[in-house]
C-alpha cells in the first residue's frame, strides 16, 4: 500500500493550508473542458466533491453527467475516503438509499474491488472514485487522481 500526499485547505474561510497523509486515492476521468486538469490530476474543491458523492451535482460544469463509483460499506478506504471528507459512512449509505428512494438521485455503484474501480472509472466520462492502492493508476490512461483545492 502506498500512502499518498493530499494538499487541500483546512478550512475554506482561512488561507492556511496542510498536507496529510491519506491511505487511498481519489480518482476522476474527465476531459479538461469538464474541469481543472493540470495535467493528469484533476483539482477540485472539498465542496465540489462532497456534492457530487452526496448526488447534489450531478452534472461537470459542461453537462457530462457524473456517475459515482464507491466501494463496499465496510470497505477500509470507502470509510477513510469519506470520514476524511467529514462525512460518516453510514449517513452517507442512508442518504444516498434516501435520495435513490424518492427519485433524486442515481444511486452509485458499488464496486467489489480497487481494480474494477480503476477499469469502471477509466472506461466511464465523468465518474469518479477512489482507491486504496494507487499503484493501479496505471491500468488505463483515462484515470486522473484528485487534488482538493479551497475553491
Amino acid at each position: 500500500m502506498r500512502l499518498k500526499m493530499k494538499s487541500w485547505i483546512l478550512s475554506f474561510f482561512l488561507a492556511t493550508c496542510f498536507t496529510r497523509l491519506y491511505a487511498f486515492e481519489g480518482i476522476a476521468n474527465i476531459l479538461p473542458r469538464m474541469g481543472k486538469v493540470e495535467g493528469n490530476v484533476v483539482i477540485l474543491s472539498k465542496a465540489d466533491l462532497v456534492s457530487m458523492l452526496m448526488a447534489q451535482k450531478i452534472y461537470w460544469d459542461n453537462g457530462v453527467k457524473i456517475t459515482v463509483y464507491v466501494l463496499p460499506k465496510d470497505n477500509s478506504a470507502t470509510r477513510e475516503f469519506l470520514i476524511s471528507l467529514g462525512i460518516s459512512p453510514n449517513a452517507y449509505f442512508d442518504s444516498i438509499e434516501n435520495k435513490y428512494s424518492s427519485g433524486k438521485a442515481n444511486v452509485p455503484q458499488v464496486l467489489p474491488t480497487d481494480i474494477s474501480m480503476v477499469l469502471n472509472v477509466g472506461n466511464t466520462l465523468g465518474s469518479i472514485g477512489y482507491i486504496k492502492d494507487g499503484d493501479l493508476l496505471n491500468l488505463t490512461p483515462f484515470v486522473k487522481t484528485i487534488r482538493l483545492d479551497s475553491r
